[in-house]
């Protein structure tokens, strides 16, 4: 009887040793701390596309840059940060159809040699269907890049950040459909 009461007891305290170390190393070596976008106050910077129709804001401390990306209609923006490097990539291509409803099957059509890891369908904007992966980005050759896909009004949108997703969450949760910044709503039946 003495020898189980002692083997309970190295037990019980094995246990809670575990518990504690656990807590310990979750608390202090969790990883990098999470960055946080807030939504900016109304008279600060928004990046509108007048020609392709969308407008999103601009996290403080940050520039964009627009222009032409290969083809002529094909249409880029990059934000970078205070140390003027690229930490947000957005490509509007133009194509053939209106269906808000992207899928990992089209987008593996659409660009054959891209990786794709651990793809997942989402809706990145109400109404809108796309794709959600871990990839790797020319851009950022030395690490994963957090990337969504989909497509709306006759253009399939790229965006991709180094791992940063809170940064992606923060575009999206201020994308605006046409030049009045009016919140989107998908097309019936789209």
């Amino acid at each position: 009887m003495k020898r189980y009461r002692t083997l309970f007891i190295l037990l019980g305290a094995a246990a809670l040793i575990s518990i504690l170390g656990w807590l310990l190393y979750s608390h202090f070596f969790s990883g990098p701390p999470v960055k946080v976008y807030t939504h900016i106050p109304a008279g600060e910077m928004r990046h509108s596309n007048t020609r392709v129709g969308f407008s999103f804001a601009v996290p403080n401390g940050h520039t964009v840059q627009e222009g032409k990306y290969g083809a002529e209609e094909v249409r880029y923006a990059r934000l970078r940060d205070a140390s003027e490097a690229i930490v947000f990539m957005l490509i509007a291509t133009p194509i053939d159809t209106t269906v808000a409803t992207y899928s990992l099957e089209e987008a593996r059509i659409d660009a054959p040699r891209a990786a794709m890891f651990e793809p997942e369908t989402i809706e990145p904007i109400p109404g809108i269907v796309g794709i959600a992966f871990s990839g790797k980005n020319p851009l950022w050759p030395d690490v994963v890049s957090t990337e969504r896909w989909f497509r709306y009004g006759g253009y399939r949108y790229q965006l991709a950040t180094p791992g940063d997703e809170a940064l992606l969450d923060f575009v999206l949760s201020t994308w605006r459909w046409d030049a009045m910044n009016l919140p989107l709503t998908a097309p019936v039946g789209s």
